[in-house]
């Protein structure tokens, strides 16, 4: 089992090093090829914004979200 979580997403917009990543979160039955026939399928569009001092990218480029699974552990936390 890995202790990554990647998510592919697209760039939105960039302000000086701030970078906002649009990504679209699925369940495992939204890329189904019967998803239309079912109403149990689900995708969700989130922002993420990355702080990346040496920016090198543009909007509408394609990026890998990647962070360890123990980040999201955390951010459940600060969230309660």
């Amino acid at each position: 089992m890995t202790n990554t979580i990647q998510h592919q997403g697209i760039v939105e917009s960039i302000e000086g090093a701030e970078i906002k990543v649009r990504i679209v979160q699925t369940t495992a039955c939204a890329s189904c090829s019967a998803k239309g026939h079912c109403s149990s399928s689900e995708s969700k569009e989130k922002f993420i914004d990355v702080t990346e001092p040496n920016n090198s990218y543009k909007v509408g480029d394609v990026v890998l979200l990647e962070a360890q699974t123990s980040m999201g552990l955390k951010a459940v936390l600060l969230a309660f």
